[in-house]
């Protein structure tokens, strides 16, 4: 059997620390070990972390405590590496688990040796485990983010171009092999978020990044998240169409995919097309912000010369908004 780790990362998590927790313990198939590196926290979390992996005995669960705060990107990172097994899962501290996550993800990994890294689909709840209805448009699954139409259990590749300017998929739905794992540490980027970076790796070196369109996860939307997929949030269009923070957001991923670049140009002229979406992204992204800088509505119509990338980078209701913020006032 492969060996199976999971890699958690905590950080005043108090409030939800033990389901998580509770729901890794009730894993339908068995976990080889777990690896928790608490961020330093302020609150109860590692006693409560230290207290249920005394009750339940569990030898094979090892958890630390930073003598520092890191960050999450640092914390997750050291998690990761801590890892020893065949087929490493991502784990946050503040989700559900259904029971039967692992044993279902690992079979269609097994199955299908081209899988580099796995996601699996999830359903929201809110602070007090409520399910948050959500109806995916035409076109879209995953939380209404991912745009493609993906059959219910199915499991299906992610081309690089869709990868290659955003990310779908929170890393608390994901396993990865041993060698994805390796080479995310051999290239190390201390600015990236790991889920995106992982998944963008798996597709770059491997094009072995898949989506399982199976619902193992309860993903937790509240107020303290420290990374999340906001885009399904309850959202005013005031919030929304700020400009500054349409810039911000722009800006940010404009930062990632510079770093992507430099990764995919180490690995040479084979992967040339790869590097062309990229580049193209950037071009993008490029556009955009002078767009919104200047508050150009002749800026940002432009952007449809780029249509496709447009419409996997922002939903049509987001390109709407492109359109509010550089034509209102103030």
């Amino acid at each position: 059997m492969p060996k199976v780790s999971v890699a958690m990362t905590t950080y005043n998590g108090e409030k939800y620390i033990l389901k998580q927790l509770q729901s890794l313990y009730g894993q339908s198939y068995p976990i080889d070990e777990v690896i928790i590196c608490d961020d330093s926290s302020s609150d109860a979390t590692a006693a409560l972390v230290e207290a249920f992996l005394k009750e339940k005995q569990l030898f094979h669960w090892h958890f630390s405590v930073n003598k520092k705060n890191l960050g999450f990107k640092a914390n997750f990172r050291q998690a990761i590496a801590g890892t020893t097994g065949d087929y490493i899962f991502l784990c946050d501290q503040d989700d559900i688990w259904e029971s039967d996550k692992i044993e279902a993800m690992l079979a269609e990994m097994i199955k299908n040796p081209k899988i580099k890294a796995l996601n699996c689909s999830f359903i929201f709840i809110d602070s007090d485990d409520r399910v948050k209805p959500l109806v995916n448009r035409r076109g879209y699954c995953n939380g209404d983010s991912l745009p493609l139409t993906v059959a219910d259990g199915a499991v299906v590749n992610i081309p690089f171009s869709l990868i290659a300017g955003r990310n779908f998929f929170p890393g608390c739905t994901m396993v990865m092999t041993r060698d994805l794992k390796e080479l995310y540490l051999k290239e190390t980027r201390e600015t990236l978020v790991h889920d995106w970076y992982l998944n963008f790796l798996a597709a770059l070196v491997f094009d072995g990044l898949y989506f399982y369109h199976c619902p193992l996860i309860r993903y937790r939307l509240h107020e303290e998240n420290t990374i999340g997929m906001d885009v399904v949030l309850e959202k005013t269009l005031t919030v929304r169409g700020d400009r500054q923070k349409r810039l911000a957001e722009v800006s940010n991923d404009e930062a990632t995919v510079t770093e992507f670049l430099a990764v995919a140009q180490k690995y040479g002229a084979d992967r040339g097309s790869k590097i062309f979406y990229l580049q193209s992204y950037l071009r993008f992204f490029a556009a955009k912000k002078q767009a919104l800088m200047k508050k150009s509505l002749f800026g940002i119509l432009g952007l449809y010369r780029q249509a496709a990338i447009y419409r996997q980078y922002q939903s049509f209701r987001s390109r709407l908004l492109d359109i509010y913020t550089v034509v209102k006032r103030g």
